[in-house]
């Protein structure tokens, strides 16, 4: 449904460029499949199997400064 959204795809991107915590449920995170490429997916702070406590303590680490060291979206 939201996979032709391009304001929620590029939320997405942007959350990720921005090393911020994103999370998905296991049947939404193709959203996230589309807008990161390769293995970003499995990135520190994207949350993909739908665990609210684990997206709320990645919320609270705030940022995940690691992905800046490799940019791999251009939002």
């Amino acid at each position: 449904m939201l996979e032709g959204c391009k304001d929620a795809l590029h939320f997405i991107a942007e959350s990720f460029k921005h090393c911020k915590a994103i999370g998905a449920t296991k049947t939404s995170s193709s959203l996230l499949q589309i807008v990161l490429p390769g293995d970003a997916i499995k990135s520190k702070g994207v949350i993909t199997n739908g665990n609210a406590k684990a997206f709320m303590d990645a919320v609270a680490q705030h940022r995940f400064w690691e992905r800046e060291e490799t940019p791999v979206v251009a939002a």
